[in-house]
């Protein structure tokens, strides 16, 4: 059992939303669910909004619809009890625990796993591919090499270190004496 799965489990045992803690109850759900998606696919989920955490999830492609129906549906919730006040029904409080212990238990037996940084060298064959785009529409590629970046900060990285090493060298031979 993951560490998430005990926290919820424990979560759970504590009955707080039933003792009239439903803030508290939001808070932690939605704390480990976002600590969870930060350990298993790397993304910061907990310095997130709800809508940038979906999206990262989204682009990754780690995660169903379904499974990212899911997490948008406990966080925004979660969001609307912390920030709002809003005061769901009680049968949303063990919904939304049952939601978030399906998707750690289906995310953890599917083995998908992101690495930080993600870089996967896409290679095709001559004859023309159909690809699916980030916008779901389908486009067609031919042969080449692609180097796709996950993480669009790791290019920059790529990017600038060699501008760096540069600008260094320039800057140290202007300074030598000739």
């Amino acid at each position: 059992m993951s560490l998430a799965l005990r926290e919820l489990k424990a979560l759970r045992s504590e009955e707080i939303w039933q003792k009239g803690e439903i803030k508290e109850y939001y808070s932690r759900l939605s704390d480990i669910l976002r600590r969870y998606i930060s350990n298993r696919y790397g993304i910061s989920s907990p310095e997130l909004t709800t809508d940038e955490t979906v999206r990262m999830l989204q682009k990754a492609s780690v995660t169903t619809a379904g499974q990212m129906a899911v997490v948008k549906e406990v966080l925004s919730l979660s969001d609307m009890v912390k920030f709002a006040k809003y005061l769901p029904d009680s049968a949303l409080h063990e919904s939304c625990m049952d939601s978030a212990v399906s998707f750690v238990e289906e995310t953890e037996a599917s083995g998908c796993r992101s690495l930080i940084p993600r870089i996967n060298l896409i290679r095709r064959k001559t004859e023309t591919v159909p690809v699916h785009s980030p916008e779901g529409k389908m486009r067609k590629e031919g042969s080449m090499h692609n180097i796709v970046f996950e993480n669009g900060w790791f290019l920059w990285f790529l990017l600038i270190i060699p501008l760096l090493v540069a600008h260094y060298i320039w800057r140290r031979e202007r300074q030598m004496p000739r």
